[in-house]
């Protein structure tokens, strides 16, 4: 596979060959990343790729866990690790990628591919019930280092993971304590290594030794020097980027200068330096200008911005677009984009193609339709503040830009939502819509509405619905929520029309006498439920332990109330009383955790577990 024409050395994509037709269709094609990533000058990282191998040569398995703010190379990386060494691969940033059933289910397809696994896990070319399971990719990865022992004893087991912070939330009981539902690092087979990328302030409870925790720092003398490098490299190298080297002649502008002054005003952010080049190639900006660019990203990024807004259609159809594209988790066309924007096409296109284009990701379907995408995180990033002294950078245009993507999240909702004259039928929605309406109705204030229609709650992805649950406000939509939550874990094999009647029931017992009625209408039962008396407001099955749980005890921790249990797998689980978020993993017990309790000493709120 062509890759770039300064890549020297083996090339190496793992992709599935041979008569495997389905188990090819469960793997993201990593391909369209060497572009966009500029594989072929790839420069430096040996420093961290030195630790790496030497982690990996002296120890027994584990992970590699690198670490480093957004758009400082790590993806990168990870893609340089993919094109030169043979491995297994997964990159979330890739469309529909977020998803840890669909994660484990490429990264096991790519193992049986390589070594030839087919008839004992997916005989048919069929993935079995089950493959969903973290357990199941754990299997596969066993299977795969015994056959690799009689192959090729002495070779490592290598699977590169990128973007763990951007990974879905996992599905009910199936948390691992590790992003995507990975394997913990003490489960691992001998031989077997996993090096995975991250922004910090992902939580990952469960990851303990045997582990290397690496940071890519932005102002770490590494990072600088090969910011550097490649600069030079780009400009004044034996195989210097010619336009770049004629702009500089143009600009009466000394490449020693340039690289000196760039690398100094990126501060080792990639990404900015990435667009900074790019205005300079596109001729946006000349090399001689570099003294005005703004310090730091989110500055850059509010700088082009405020060009925007002075310019004619920023506000009816650049911001729609752009709130648009932070607002999707996949790409879209245009003529797609155009209805979630509500823009005719032409307007469109121009921003598109011309004025967003720098910092928007284009790839091409099966029919050759431009798809467009937000290039980088940390761009969609700037629609959702979290960090006040960002916020408050320029409060008036950061609050613009958040009310822009709650906007774009009412429309996308109102998209998706299949309309009929009798009502929504959702039975021929896509997995697109499954997955992310949740998400999107959460954002604009549209869950507790649809929360009440049992056709959603039937067509839904169970775990993106459960993710997103806390964005229900109202009583009526509480208690419907509340019944799903009751009879899900109960419908197992069941049709449709069975699952309608379980809820029908269970929003009786919740008094959601709305979604009752409606989904009494569902189930084409013959005979409905009017009322259920029932004690209590609910109880839920909290799943997750493997094997027996032997305590239980409920106080205070953290400033909120907790649920707290410990069971046989040696872990203590930390849950949310209302079931609305994922438990916490504590992970160190070597055995089996008898007893916990929740109370306060040393003047603070402790867990204590024995």
């Amino acid at each position: 596979m062509a890759a770039g024409r300064d890549i020297r050395g083996p090339v190496s994509v793992t992709i599935v060959n041979g008569t495997f037709d389905r188990l090819r269709d469960a793997i993201f094609d990593p391909r369209p990343l060497a572009g966009v990533l500029d594989l072929a000058h790839f420069t430096g990282r040996e420093w961290l790729i030195a630790r790496i191998d030497e982690f990996v040569a002296t120890r027994r398995k584990g992970y590699v866990v690198v670490q480093g703010e957004a758009g400082v190379g790590k993806t990168a990386l990870a893609a340089h690790l993919v094109w030169t060494r043979p491995c297994v691969h997964h990159f979330t940033r890739l469309e529909g990628a977020r998803a840890p059933e669909q994660a484990r289910k490429s990264l096991a397809a790519q193992l049986i591919g390589a070594w030839r696994l087919a008839e004992e896990f997916t005989p048919g070319d069929a993935f079995p019930v089950g493959a969903d399971r973290p357990d199941w990719l754990l299997k596969v990865l066993r299977a795969a280092a015994e056959r690799r022992d009689q192959l090729e004893p002495e070779r490592p087991l290598l699977l590169v993971v990128d973007g763990l912070d951007e990974a879905d939330e996992p599905a009910p009981g199936q948390d691992t304590g590790i992003p995507l539902g990975l394997p913990r690092a003490e489960h691992l087979p001998d031989r077997v290594f996993i090096v995975a990328t991250s922004r910090f302030g992902r939580p990952m409870p469960a990851l303990r030794d045997p582990v290397l925790w690496s940071t890519i720092a932005v102002d770490g003398r590494d990072n600088l020097e090969d910011m550097r490098r490649y600069l030079s490299g780009i400009a004044m190298g034996p195989a210097p980027d010619r336009e770049l080297v004629e702009r500089l002649l143009n600009s009466a502008v000394s490449a020693e200068s340039f690289c000196d002054t760039l690398a100094q005003r990126c501060a080792g952010v990639w990404i900015y330096l990435r667009y900074v080049l790019e205005a300079i190639l596109d001729g946006q900006r000349s090399p001689a200008d570099l003294d005005s660019l703004p310090a730091g990203l989110v500055a850059y990024y509010l700088e082009q911005i405020q060009g925007w807004r002075r310019q004619d259609g920023w506000a009816t159809v650049g911001l729609p677009a752009l709130a648009t594209l932070a607002a999707l988790r996949r790409p879209a066309a245009l003529a797609e984009l155009g209805r979630f924007a509500l823009s005719t096409e032409e307007p469109l296109r121009e921003w598109l193609d011309e004025r967003l284009r720098p910092f928007l990701a284009v790839t091409h379907d099966a029919q050759r339709r431009r798809q467009y995408a937000v290039r980088h995180e940390s761009l969609r990033d700037l629609f959702y503040p979290t960090d006040t002294e960002e916020v408050e950078r320029d409060a008036g245009l950061r609050d613009a830009l958040r009310a822009s993507v709650v906007e774009a999240h009412a429309r996308i909702t109102a998209t998706l939502i299949p309309s009929t004259s009798g009502g929504h039928d959702w039975t021929s929605i896509d997995d697109y819509t499954r997955a992310a309406l949740p998400e999107h109705a959460a954002a604009c204030g549209r869950l507790d509405e649809l929360v009440m229609d049992p056709g959603f709650l039937l067509a839904a992805n169970q775990s993106a619905l459960l993710r997103t649950g806390t964005a229900v406000t109202t009583d009526e939509g509480r208690a419907s929520l509340g019944a799903y939550k009751l009879c899900v874990g109960r419908w197992c094999d069941e049709d449709d029309s069975a699952r309608a009647w379980l809820l029908h029931v269970w929003a009786r017992k919740t008094r959601a006498h709305s979604l009752a009625a409606a989904a009494a209408q569902l189930s084409g039962s013959p005979w409905t439920i009017a009322r259920a008396w029932w004690r209590g407001t609910g109880h839920q099955i909290l799943t997750g332990h493997q094997g027996m749980v032997w305590s239980v005890a409920v106080g205070r921790a953290a400033g909120r109330e907790v649920i707290v249990s410990g069971g046989d797998d040696g872990t203590v689980r930390v849950w949310d009383p209302g079931g609305q978020a994922e438990p916490v993993v504590l992970t160190g017990h070597q055995g089996a955790v008898w007893s916990v309790a929740v109370g306060r000493a040393a003047g603070r709120e402790v867990i204590v577990s024995g």
